[in-house]
């Protein structure tokens, strides 16, 4: 059952039987030296507990993190400008650099050049600890508006991470409608696509009547990535 909280990350309340994606998650923000992992997706329907999940993970991974990792979290319906693109980048390459460092950095403030100094971003912050440990979490990016792409674009987003940085966002799953095919929530691609280990890891319900369960599956590109 879900209970009220006072805060933004702590009004959701989680089922513990999903105990089991907690694991998931963790096995994934966890790093290795030169350990390259690409970003997870979590797919759900609206309503199915997607920001549940994510804000009571973070919740006790920053109870246990290590005191090095950058864990940084953002809900796009967390205020009336969470879910434009460029605050959300904004806000991610300024806690890269006050948390790494990076005093001989800029970050930009136009959307379309926070968007390329994004991977410039990770790789100067990766370098700064061996291993680095950064994983950020992104909840309802198919909410992210665009200036110039459509709403939900994750052409932002690059697959070709440095070792040890870590991507977690959710997204909606899209019903078609009767008599149309299923449609995708990312009209655009992310900045470079890749092959093999470099795919997106899938976190999604299963169709059956056990909606507790989950299953992990790797898609071609983030096109897909709403299509079962």
């Amino acid at each position: 059952s879900f209970t009220p909280s006072s805060s933004r990350s702590s009004q959701y309340a989680y089922i513990p039987a999903r105990e089991m994606i907690f694991t998931m998650l963790d096995q994934h923000a966890d790093t290795l030296e030169a350990d390259v992992k690409p970003p997870l997706v979590i797919v759900g329907r609206e309503g199915a507990g997607k920001s549940a999940l994510l804000a009571n993970w973070v919740k006790r991974r920053r109870e246990i993190k290590h005191k090095d990792e950058f864990l940084h979290m953002h809900f796009t319906g967390a205020s009336a400008r969470s879910g434009e693109l460029r605050h959300t980048l904004w806000r991610l390459t300024k806690a890269l650099k006050e948390f790494f460092q990076l005093r001989e950095m800029d970050v930009p403030v136009e959307e379309e050049r926070l968007s390329w100094s994004l991977s410039r971003f990770l790789a100067a912050a990766a370098k700064k600890h061996n291993p680095a440990r950064i994983v950020i979490v992104i909840d309802g990016v198919n909410n992210l508006y665009c200036e110039s792409a459509p709403k939900g674009s994750l052409h932002w987003l690059p697959l070709e991470l440095p070792p040890c940085v870590r991507f977690v966002v959710s997204t909606i799953e899209n019903v078609a409608k009767p008599g149309q095919p299923p449609r995708s929530n990312h009209d655009a691609a992310p900045q470079k696509q890749s092959s093999g280990h470099h795919q997106p890891l899938l976190i999604t319900e299963k169709d059956d009547d056990d909606n507790q369960n989950a299953h992990t599956t790797t898609h071609r590109s983030f096109t897909e990535l709403t299509r079962r």
